[in-house]
């Protein structure tokens, strides 16, 4: 029930130029293949994000409120005020799959980028699930 919900709220953030569908219960497994084509690669990714990228992400789709985005104090990056959160005790590859889904739903509904991770979290296998999301998605 929760997922469904999840699901219909990010259709509804949903902007068609980004080039993806939203991750639907039928289309949900079909991400399989690519997250464990990028789980695996193990190096780091290159490059960072700029002041003008995040500026941009912010503007991508006019359904999400202006409001949603903020300069945390210090800083020049534009940021969501909501994030993916990926700390779960679980550590199995089913979570994994789910988080990566998560993850790159959020970030294409174009009103999520900020994600928190650690090395801590389930063994680095959050680090690792969000480095193969953020692959997907450059």
């Amino acid at each position: 029930m929760l997922r469904s919900l999840l699901f219909r709220s990010l259709r509804r953030l949903s902007n068609s130029t980004h080039g993806h569908e939203l991750t639907s219960d039928i289309n949900f497994t079909q991400r399989k293949d690519s997250f464990e084509k990028y789980y695996t690669r193990n190096e780091p990714l290159k490059g960072y994000c700029t002041a003008e990228a995040s500026l941009a992400y912010s503007k991508r789709n006019p359904e999400v409120h202006s409001s949603n985005f903020k300069k945390p104090i210090g800083s020049d990056l534009t940021l969501s005020s909501v994030g993916v959160g990926t700390y779960t005790n679980e550590d199995q590859q089913h979570t994994d799959l789910s988080m990566y889904n998560a993850i790159v739903d959020s970030v294409l509904s174009g009103g999520v980028n900020v994600v928190d991770t650690c090395s801590s979290f389930r063994h680095s296998r959050s680090e690792r699930t969000v480095n193969a999301a953020l692959r997907f998605l450059v």
